[in-house]
């Protein structure tokens, strides 16, 4: 499972470790949050470009919904496929959760409590700057925000270490970093 703020690399990680693990037979499914294709999804992107306004604890709840509206193909996976990759899942609510007032970072962890548990998390590491630099002009509220990214990217960080993810720099070639990703877990990839 892949987290990091906007433009760390996630999806392109995500599809590099995908053709890895096939080019070692194993069976993947891959899952990119928000999915912006459920009813769910549309709000949350319509909000993301500013064209409404809703309460942060609305926005929370959307995210959420968002996810379990894929609860069950999920858990179908896990059990069908060698390997499900998620690029972003319920960890970026923690993050982004509670960006324009405080909310409880309780009841965000209590949002998603019944989702299935990823085992592994994979933090990819960027500045603010770097992921605006990525962007270019085509952002939404959060991605134009850099000291918002940053701070974030310093939350990620935090809530890293205490969960144990493994934290890796995604400002280098897109090849070094898959590499650096094949490594850190080739027991378990390949096994």
């Amino acid at each position: 499972m892949f987290e990091g703020i906007d433009k760390s690399g996630k999806e392109t990680q995500a599809r590099l470790l995908t053709e890895f693990l096939r080019d070692q037979r194993k069976t993947v499914a891959t899952f990119s949050f928000p999915n912006y294709e459920s009813w769910s999804g549309k709000q949350i992107k319509e909000w993301l470009h500013n064209k409404s306004i809703r309460n942060q604890y609305e926005v929370n709840m959307l995210y959420s919904l968002n996810r379990y509206e894929m609860k069950d193909t999920l858990e179908q996976c896990l059990k069908d496929y060698d390997y499900v990759i998620l690029d972003r899942y319920y960890h970026s609510n923690w993050i982004y959760g509670d960006f324009k007032e405080h909310v409880d970072q309780a009841w965000l962890r209590e949002l998603d409590r019944a989702l299935p548990r990823p085992d592994i998390v994979i933090l990819l590491c960027i500045s603010g700057e770097l992921s605006a630099e990525r962007r270019g002009s085509m952002a939404d509220i959060h991605e134009q925000d850099i000291p918002f990214l940053n701070r974030c990217n310093d939350k990620y960080h935090k809530i890293g270490i205490v969960n144990g993810w493994t934290m890796i720099d995604g400002d280098d070639l897109e090849e070094k970093i898959a590499w650096r990703i094949h490594t850190s877990f080739s027991p378990q990839l390949i096994t």
